[in-house]
């Protein structure tokens, strides 16, 4: 399988198409999931604060460079990274990052600048 190396890491060249993986353990699961795409980040930061007042988490699709709790040596422009906010805390978002092995926080304005790249 080819390699590509990105700042000395590597990395393979073959990747399936984003939220393929949702989708199939979602599937194979057998849980309910449903995808919004929006246009205006007030509308999409108030959707997902209320579903997450509820108790529901939320899957983003986020760049993966501009996520400030990965390591400045892993960050690279890759806008299909998927990440998973279970709870907030003030301006604080929790979140369950499948690269990571604990769990992290990132505050409200790094969100909304996460969202601005990929609106």
């Amino acid at each position: 399988m080819p390699f590509v190396k990105n700042q000395g890491i590597p990395l393979t060249s073959y990747r399936i198409f984003p939220g393929q993986i949702y989708n199939n353990a979602t599937k194979r699961l057998g849980i309910k999931m449903c995808k919004h795409t929006y246009k205006n980040q007030h509308d999409a930061m108030c959707e997902m604060d209320a579903l997450l007042e509820k108790g529901q988490p939320v899957g983003i699709l986020t760049n993966l460079y501009y996520l400030p709790f990965f390591p400045k040596s892993y960050r690279f422009h890759y806008n299909a990274h998927n990440t998973i906010i279970y709870g907030k805390h003030g301006d604080t978002y929790l979140v369950s990052d499948p690269v990571l092995q604990h769990k992290t926080e990132i505050k409200y304005k790094d969100l909304l600048r996460l969202k601005q790249r990929n609106c």
